[in-house]
């Protein structure tokens, strides 16, 4: 299924005008997320928002699929805690790096990146 905008395009199954009403329910909510986090972050907030989301708790773990309604998304209840495989693992450690890397301000970039030196001849300011 692929919701773009207000059309829901569903290829290969049928549905009855009630399960149709409910799904469109679903993405109503969705629509009205995008609005909310538009309003606070601009734009690309919501998409943002849900694709990090959807990352680390996938189908209906998504807490943005859980506001909308499983039932009504047509999502099977696995579970409620993210899922930490060794993509999420990687995405933490990078960012755990880059925390450190950049740290307080008064820490040296040599703490991160080892001796920065200059090219003979040169003033620095």
């Amino acid at each position: 299924m692929l919701n773009v905008g207000d059309i829901l395009l569903t290829p290969g199954f049928k549905m009855s005008k009630a399960e149709l009403r409910t799904l469109i329910g679903h993405e109503a909510q969705h629509r009205a997320q995008w609005a909310v986090l538009t309003v606070i972050g601009g734009p690309l907030a919501f998409p943002v928002a849900y694709g990090v989301d959807d990352f680390f708790f996938p189908g209906s773990r998504n807490h943005f699929e859980r506001l909308a309604g499983l039932d009504a998304g047509r999502y099977a209840h696995v579970g409620t805690g993210p899922v930490l495989g060794p993509a999420q693992f990687a995405v933490l450690g990078a960012l755990a790096a880059i925390i450190h890397c950049r740290g307080p301000s008064w820490r040296p970039a040599s703490a991160c990146f080892g001796e920065i030196s200059q090219p003979a001849g040169r003033l620095t300011a």
